[in-house]
């Protein structure tokens, strides 16, 4: 068994439940704080201001945000969508919370795709 397959096989089930926890956490995160529609730019801001998460344009985080709500609309997972932010963005481990939280404030009918 090669590497590969063994991490598949084993850590593959252990990193998704891993990243749901993270995506389930930061959509109960920014909902508590939203308090409910419309949303507000400022919330989601301050929310990722608290992550650590650095960012020099608020404009450009939005756009992102935007980005990765399209994106699921056009049918791709969440995962899939956590690598597509983590090579295209300098997030590394803070892109799957930058999805959940994403997700929570803009596009939370999407939400279900972190439990499936």
């Amino acid at each position: 068994m090669s590497a590969r397959e063994w991490l598949r096989e084993t850590a593959g089930p252990v990193i998704t439940l891993l990243l749901c926890s993270v995506l389930i956490g930061a959509c109960i995160g920014f909902s508590a704080r939203a308090n409910a529609t419309p949303v507000d730019d400022v919330a989601f801001l301050t929310t990722i201001d608290e992550r650590g998460i650095t960012y020099t344009s608020a404009s450009k985080v939005i756009g992102a945000v935007h980005a990765v709500c399209d994106y699921l609309d056009l049918g791709y997972n969440l995962l899939t969508t956590i690598n597509m932010v983590e090579e295209n963005s300098q997030l590394g481990s803070d892109s799957a919370y930058f999805v959940g939280v994403s997700v929570g404030a803009y596009c939370p009918g999407h939400a279900a795709g972190v439990l499936a």
